[in-house]
């Protein structure tokens, strides 16, 4: 944890040992053919064909999760981009740049009927819905606010929650420019590309001298499985994560990107997910989205 960043003090409802906060970033809504050439060509692994073939539905796996969270009654929060298009409000010089088609081509807006109806749905059911902010709008409050204002016009409530696009952060610029547009917490800050069991990932803390929080990143799904090669070993990791933060009563901040629970492209993914939450459930773990976790830990702090 930077230093001079105060912790919050951790009580949690129900007498439980310690928090698991499950959250999903919607990157993409649908894998286009472009995307599935590209990362067939890059990382060479043969599943890609699958969504080549057919892309249809293979990333909508919002029903899928609601159906897995109300099984095991949890609830999560939803992390809701609304990204620039390639061709409309990028450079030109941006056609050229493979790496900026996977980002920026066949972006969905959060302003779609059907994205709004998806969001509302959620909302209605209990889930967080909360803003993922674009990939430049770290160093723009400008582009935060605009983008906040647009999510809740198309949700129809308050947001109060941002986790920045691949997690980028200009600390500690990014945090007062989320403080200033109206966020009450940031999940951006956590590991970079990698998993790794420390306090320092499992304890929020307060930024400033007021109540915005950040909730560090602990376990992000990505990361997991590109260094832990079989899922045994990603799941012997996850435990032991899950054991360091029981023992300082900490937070299990999880991304699970909601296009990785598509089975035929991420076998078994969705199973080490589904792991986490029942094991988190036998070791006496308090789940929720992040918004709770925030309730929670700010009436804590005034016991």
């Amino acid at each position: 944890m930077p230093l001079g960043r105060r912790l919050v003090k951790a009580h949690w409802p129900g007498g439980a040992d310690f928090a698991i906060c499950l959250t999903h970033d919607v990157d993409r809504v649908r894998k286009t053919k472009y995307h599935s050439l590209y990362y067939l060509l890059k990382e060479r692994r043969l599943h890609h064909v699958n969504t080549l073939l057919n892309e249809k539905g293979a990333y909508a796996n919002f029903e899928k999760i609601m159906a897995m969270e109300s099984q095991h009654e949890v609830r999560s929060t939803f992390f809701f981009l609304n990204e620039q298009r390639l061709f409309t409000d990028r450079p030109m010089r941006s056609v050229l740049n493979p790496d900026e088609w996977v980002r920026y081509y066949s972006s969905y807006r959060v302003t779609d009927p059907n994205i709004a109806d998806v969001m509302k749905q959620l909302d209605r059911g209990s889930w967080e819905i909360a803003l993922h902010g674009s990939f430049e709008s770290y160093q723009s409050k400008d582009m935060l606010s605009k983008e906040k204002r647009v999510l809740e016009d198309a949700l129809g409530k308050p947001v109060v929650g941002v986790r920045q696009h691949y997690l980028n952060l200009q600390i500690p610029t990014t945090w007062g420019f989320q403080q200033e547009a109206g966020f009450a917490y940031d999940s951006s800050y956590g590991p970079h590309r990698t998993v790794e069991a420390s306090d320092e990932w499992t304890r929020p803390f307060h930024p400033f001298e007021t109540d915005f929080l950040v909730m560090p990143v602990t376990i992000m799904d990505r990361y997991l499985f590109r260094i832990f090669l079989s899922h045994d070993l990603a799941w012997k990791e996850c435990q032991r994560v899950l054991r360091l933060a029981r023992k300082n009563r900490g937070v299990v901040t999880v991304v699970w990107h909601s296009w990785q629970f598509n089975e035929k492209e991420f076998p078994d993914w969705t199973k080490i997910y589904e792991k986490l939450i029942l094991e988190g459930k036998g070791m006496n773990a308090w789940l929720g989205p992040c918004r709770r976790v925030h309730e929670a830990l700010r009436s804590a702090e005034f016991r």
